[in-house]
């Protein structure tokens, strides 16, 4: 059957920890309990030598999606997912539609805990961080106003922005929505060196707690900085009559915020555009003033997942890429993976 991987982190000892999701019960998956039907999540600990030292599938008899895996402060690992199950591993799902569900697991695989989070409409994970004191922090979209989300302003079709900060067992220590009447999505929430919290959303709204911003009903940026108890120190809003993202930020070692994401309007952050959706840098101060933006991509579709900071300074970001012209030389075929090197200006270095 079928099989891919979604998640990855490295452990102290140099191994890695891979959340994937598998249908089989062979191969490698020969002997390895338990699959329950729908689609499961298929972990797997492999050492340096990428030899598995253990694997496992968790999930219920329903499907598992969206899955993050992360190493916690403890050897152990968290494990993030969207889940339809109530079964299985998967337990106190508020809805037959869909939850967010954290599972704890120790350094050998081991269920700890469980806890699931959401309504009795649909949850969908789009994030998952870890914070300096064991907890955690969750990202999602929600279409529900009951169980543990408090308003809603969309239909059940639109979802707010929902943040949770969690402990190192899964309660709840505080929570924010954030949202209007049409889609809101946290892409992503990490804590910053100085214990602030800060999130990306990519929104359409401009009603409700969006009101005092400007849209033109396209897909705008959004950035909202909290502090450790979840009261909102600041927000900033970007609107480039296009649509606009921000898949993955980091703390600049100069200060302040380099984050990349994806734009297709020639305009304002985006100045620059080379056609279509391109790989957008953009640097925010530490009062998450603008700074500077570069784009880099080609006539087609480009856009961005990650990004890191080298010891140098610079900028490694991770993309695909359907163009073959401007910045993009080689293509190999119709969607490539492409890799970008810029400096702190956001010179592009290199590309491959």
């Amino acid at each position: 059957f079928s099989e891919g991987f979604f998640s990855i982190d490295t452990c102290k000892d140099n191994s890695l920890i891979i959340a994937g999701s598998s249908s089989s019960t062979d191969g490698d998956l020969n002997g390895v309990c338990c699959y329950q039907g729908g689609g499961d999540i298929w972990l797997i600990r492999l050492d340096s030598q990428y030899n598995i030292i253990w694997q496992k599938i968790i999930g219920g008899s329903k499907s598992e999606r969206n899955q993050k895996i992360k190493t916690t402060n403890d050897g152990g690992f968290i494990l993030g997912f969207t889940t339809e199950s109530n079964d299985g591993d998967v337990s106190n799902n508020h809805s037959s539609s869909s939850d967010v569900c954290l599972i704890k697991l120790d350094n050998a695989g081991n269920i700890q805990w469980n806890k699931c989070y959401g309504g009795t409409q649909w949850e969908y994970l789009s994030h998952l961080s870890c914070t300096n004191d064991g907890g955690f922090i969750i990202s999602f979209g929600s279409a529900s106003e009951d169980g543990d989300i408090d308003s809603h302003y969309g239909d059940v079709f639109s979802e707010d922005a929902c943040i949770f900060k969690v402990d190192s067992i899964g309660n709840i220590k505080w929570k924010k929505i954030i949202g209007g009447s049409m889609s809101d999505l946290p892409i992503v929430s990490k804590e910053l060196k100085n214990g602030n919290i800060l999130t990306s959303i990519k929104t359409n709204s401009y009603d409700y707690d969006l009101a005092q911003f400007v849209s033109d009903s396209s897909t705008n940026i959004l950035f909202v900085l909290f502090d450790s108890i979840g009261t909102t120190i600041d927000e900033k809003y970007f609107n480039n009559n296009g649509n606009e993202a921000i898949y993955d930020f980091v703390e600049n070692v100069y200060g302040g915020i380099v984050a990349c994401g994806n734009c297709d309007y020639n305009s304002g952050i985006c100045s620059g555009n080379k056609g279509g959706s391109d790989v957008l840098l953009i640097q925010l101060d530490s009062t998450l003033t603008f700074k500077m933006s570069k784009v880099y991509g080609g006539s087609k579709t480009d856009y961005s997942n990650r990004i890191k900071i080298l010891n140098s300074g610079n900028f490694i970001i991770s993309a695909q890429s359907r163009s073959d012209n401007i910045d993009i030389a080689n293509s190999k075929g119709e969607e490539d993976i492409w890799i970008i090197e810029s400096d702190n200006a956001g010179n592009l270095i290199w590309s491959k």
